[in-house]
């Protein structure tokens, strides 16, 4: 059984991970809106096939996606603690930069 501390310092991980994952997600989503958003002449320009999902779709599906990376990143960080095995984390790491 966890102790109170042990709950709270998992808790915080979690929220960390969430905070990092959709902060950083929002952050640059609002960064690049003005320049490749769904209202910017590039992508207004793009030949979008017949399937293509409306623009309103995009925000929650990204929301959700993010938020489910975290509760892996999560789930990783509790099963391997970063400090005896880093690699699940430092590779989840670099994809996150890589997809902002």
């Amino acid at each position: 059984s966890m102790t109170r501390k042990e709950m709270l310092m998992q808790f915080g991980v979690l929220v960390g991970f969430v905070v990092l994952c959709m902060g950083g997600g929002g952050i640059m989503g609002a960064i690049t809106a003005n320049d490749f958003g769904d209202s910017s002449p590039w992508y207004l320009s793009l030949k979008k096939p017949c399937f293509n999902p409306p623009s309103a779709v995009f925000g929650p599906v990204w929301s959700i996606l993010y938020l489910l990376m975290a509760i892996a990143a999560f789930v990783v960080w509790r099963s391997t603690c970063f400090r005896k095995q880093p690699a699940p984390l430092i590779m989840f790491f670099v994809q996150l930069l890589l997809n902002f």
